[in-house]
């Protein structure tokens, strides 16, 4: 890739070339990134350079934040020839600061994850839809996400997959199946505390601890023929 296919608008990646250009980044401590990178060109009268920073040290602005669209439309503007300086600048209040000034070489050290103008928002649910190379999962957009989960994205042309989506479902569904369950040391410690009531001639609803056992009896038998009847479903259908 040269500096000139830097397209922006877009989210990029940095892959191990990274390392040669940018040892600092991968250092131990360094926890202020979130391995994404917008491109910003600044242009003002000592320099016209464009930079990749880090996307946990970009500053968004405010309006953006909420706006799919308008946060597109401002990425795209920081390709044009104006003072950008400020989100280059903006990187020196973190320790480990991530801009990176492109030349022809290490360019190479980054890549292209989407363009944002041809992707939407979906859910985290939504996404599992879709081939791996038509979704991006929480993105980082920008610092205020440094503790959040990020966004997921998809392709706008991408084609839901039936068979995933029905995959995804189905496990949803089957996750959701539980057993009945008593705890049987909860149990038995009602039944010591009987026992000692008991032997200290004590007032205490014995109907309740009737009704306990009863139904931690059918509990039990229900979860043996539950387990026996999913056994042998699953060798019936060749489900492992």
């Amino acid at each position: 890739m040269n500096i000139k296919d830097i397209i922006f608008g877009a989210i990029y990646t940095e892959n191990e070339k990274l390392k040669n250009y940018f040892p600092r980044y991968y250092e131990q401590l360094n926890d202020q990134k979130n391995h994404f990178w917008f491109p910003a060109r600044v242009k003002t009268d000592k320099e016209d350079n464009v930079y990749m920073i880090d996307t946990y040290q970009f500053e968004m602005p405010y309006e953006c934040q909420s706006d799919y669209v308008k946060m597109v439309e401002y990425l795209k503007l920081l390709g044009t020839p104006i003072d950008n300086s400020w989100i280059k600048n903006k990187v020196f209040d973190y320790y480990y600061s991530a801009a990176v000034k492109l030349n022809e070489n290490n360019v190479e050290a980054f890549d292209i994850v989407a363009n944002l103008e041809d992707c939407e928002v979906v859910s985290e649910d939504e996404v599992r839809y879709y081939d791996e190379n038509d979704v991006v999962r929480r993105v980082l957009f920008w610092n205020y996400h440094r503790s959040g989960r990020g966004v997921c994205l998809k392709r706008k042309d991408a084609v839901l997959r039936y068979d995933l989506k029905i995959e995804s479902l189905y496990y949803d569904a089957l996750n959701s199946i539980s057993e009945l369950s008593i705890w049987d040391w909860k149990v038995n410690a009602v039944l010591d505390c009987e026992k000692e009531a008991i032997e200290h001639h004590a007032v205490y609803c014995n109907k309740n601890v009737a009704y306990l056992i009863k139904l931690h009896e059918y509990i039990e038998k229900a979860n043996g023929d539950y387990r026996e009847f999913k056994a042998k479903l699953q060798a019936e259908l060749g489900i492992k």
